[in-house]
């Protein structure tokens, strides 16, 4: 992580740029809250000039600092000391002793004897006079079970018995049963009666908006974007379309979160061109952070006559103050 460069230097471009990666990962200069630190690089920083695109992290520190008033600036606690290095000495220090104890006298005596005998295993697979796998005797008995088939007999009396004439066998899908004739009710159980689903209790859905009403100049807006789709299939068509269309969708960075978005959107929806069929007439506000949100706006454009950089310099002549900068959020053929 970068170290906070000396405040002398912050008026060069090298100063600036260690400053930028330094606070490229935190808020502040020291810990999680504000303290008198913040309050010294923002006077060091009075006077000097912050390139808004090469310095953004200082741009918006210096930024979110002068949200606050100069009463509450001086009320800040000191700085935080930072945390001494752990010494070396206070490493801890692991030797080579066994962690399970010294062996004994028997533990190397059996361990040797099971070495012997393994080699002497080893060597007699080699030559092909080993035992192979051992199998004990409930795993042989295991596999040869395995290896019978399994054979299930069923054995039932050479005759029938009478059965007495007020009784009966009753045989539903899951088991049989003997009865008598008169319980007809308790055996074969009470039929569910399917329910008689009534008219008037079905849900009706209407065909209101559940979006709420259209306005007037939603509906001419739609008319007029009607209209305009079935020209460009009647064109197409015929041989006279303008090509392949693609739809993009952008987003709009403002410089803080006093810029007016839905004047930006207002505006940028008001841009015609040949390689513009149409813009999207929804768009959306993102939250970034600290307040300051981001505008999503699509448009559908013609490849021949538009792409991502001419879209992006027409909205820029528009607001070129106000935008720090328009990236592509998706993009598909349509």
């Amino acid at each position: 992580m970068s170290a906070l460069p000396a405040l002398d230097q912050l008026n060069t471009p090298a100063g600036m740029g260690k400053l930028n990666g330094f606070l490229g990962a935190r808020s502040y200069v020291s810990g999680f809250a504000p303290s008198q630190a913040d309050v010294e690089l923002l006077k060091a920083l009075d006077g000097v000039n912050v390139d808004e695109k090469k310095a953004g992290h200082v741009a918006r520190f210096v930024n979110h600092m002068n949200a606050f008033s100069e009463a509450e600036r001086s009320a800040w606690p000191a700085a935080q000391a930072e945390a001494a290095a752990p010494a070396e000495e206070d490493d801890i220090a692991f030797d080579d002793d066994d962690l399970f104890g010294e062996e004994t006298e028997e533990d190397i005596a059996a361990r040797k004897a099971l070495d012997e005998k393994m080699a002497a295993e080893k060597a007699a697979r080699k030559a092909g006079k080993g035992k192979g796998v051992e199998v004990s005797g409930r795993q042989q008995q295991k596999q040869q079970q395995q290896k019978q088939p399994t054979t299930a007999t069923c054995t039932m009396s050479e005759e029938a018995p009478k059965l007495s004439e007020d009784v009966e066998v009753r045989t539903t899908e899951e088991f049989s049963s003997i009865t008598l004739k008169d319980d007809q009710a308790e055996f074969a159980g009470k039929e569910e009666a399917a329910p008689a689903a009534a008219e008037e209790d079905d849900i009706a859905l209407d065909d209101d908006d559940l979006f709420g009403e259209e306005t007037e100049e939603d509906i001419a807006a739609r008319k007029a974007l009607d209209e305009k789709m079935a020209a460009e299939k009647a064109a197409r068509k015929a041989g006279k379309g303008k090509g392949e269309r693609s739809l993009i969708v952008l987003e709009i960075k403002p410089f803080d979160a006093e810029t007016d978005l839905e004047l930006i959107a207002k505006n940028v929806k008001t841009i015609e061109h040949e390689g513009i069929q149409n813009w999207g007439l929804e768009h959306k506000f993102i939250p970034i952070a600290f307040g300051v949100k981001k505008l999503a706006i699509s448009a559908v454009v013609y490849d021949d006559y538009m792409d991502v950089d001419k879209l992006s310099e027409l909205i820029n002549e528009l607001h070129e103050d106000d935008i720090q900068s328009i990236d592509v959020q998706a993009m598909s053929k349509v």
